[in-house]
């Protein structure tokens, strides 16, 4: 494995530390405490790609009711509840023309102009929202999803037939919910809003868009799988070893540069990950 970065000799960012030196028990015990989630109780995430099939299949059922009910899925989110979300819609359909099974739009901005026109161009009687926010309190989505309310109301329809929520349990959003008949998607506790797109957060929105999200989890599995390896093959200790060595010789810029317009959104989604995972070393 080469690494050539400008004013540095080569090689010297790795001097007495290369990779294949560093003792292997450290190494397993590092890549261990990981997996047993003893360094963190936001680790939930990497137990996403083991959903149960009968799971799936709850989502995929689910999806099929609303792509034969409506025209229109709006999902109401920001940041983690739609960045995700996002990335998967540009990379399988957005960017490759390939159509969705019901037109999508994902309202992460509450640009007053934009979410207005928008909603007021739509049949609301053929239109259903997704309303995501782990803590069930981000007042952005909040706000966008109390201007739902009143429109729905306006036009006298069935909250319940046009909204269903994506939070964790027994918050004020899930209770509302419950209270209102509507049907509600956990996230679990243990697992960051940055992180979620491949719970309920993201699988339901591209399950509905018409995404295999059996085929996505079993990709996923296949890097959780890869990241316990020992050796050099375990890409995510890898990289993890060489930006760490890297920012220890003051080199701190990263650049994320995807050639293909399909992963367009994954450097954003890389950024979101990133800047929000760091800690003081």
């Amino acid at each position: 494995m080469e690494l050539e970065v400008s004013g540095i000799e080569k090689n010297s960012l790795f001097k007495n530390k290369l990779l294949e030196k560093i003792n292997k028990n450290e190494r397993k015990k590092q890549i261990k405490n990981i997996f047993e989630k003893k360094n963190s109780d936001m680790l939930g995430w990497l137990d996403l790609v083991d959903l149960s099939n009968s799971e799936i299949e709850k989502i995929e059922a689910f999806s099929v009711k609303i792509q034969k009910k409506y025209k229109n899925f709006v999902i109401l989110g920001i940041g983690g509840s739609a960045l995700g979300v996002k990335m998967l819609k540009h990379a399988f359909f957005d960017s490759i023309n390939r159509t969705e099974k019901i037109k999508t739009y994902v309202c992460d901005n509450i640009d007053s102009d934009y979410f207005i026109s928008l909603i007021n161009s739509l049949d609301l009687r053929k239109t259903v929202f997704n309303v995501i926010t782990k803590s069930g309190t981000t007042c952005e989505t909040l706000a966008q999803f109390s201007i739902v309310l009143k429109l729905l109301e306006d036009k006298k329809l069935k909250i319940k037939d046009h909204v269903f929520v994506t939070t964790t349990k027994d918050n004020e959003l899930y209770n509302f919910a419950r209270q209102k008949d509507l049907i509600c998607f956990d996230i679990p506790k243990s697992v960051g809003g940055r992180f979620s797109v491949l719970s309920n957060v993201g699988l339901v929105p591209v399950a509905i868009m018409g995404l295999d999200i059996k085929a996505l989890l079993e990709g996923a599995k296949l890097v959780k799988d890869n990241s316990k390896i020992l050796g050099l093959e375990n890409l995510a200790y890898t990289s993890a070893f060489i930006n760490y060595v890297c920012l220890k010789n003051n080199l701190t810029n990263l650049v994320f540069m995807p050639y293909s317009e399909r992963l367009a959104l994954v450097s954003d989604y890389f950024a979101q990950l990133w800047a929000e995972s760091l800690v003081l070393l």
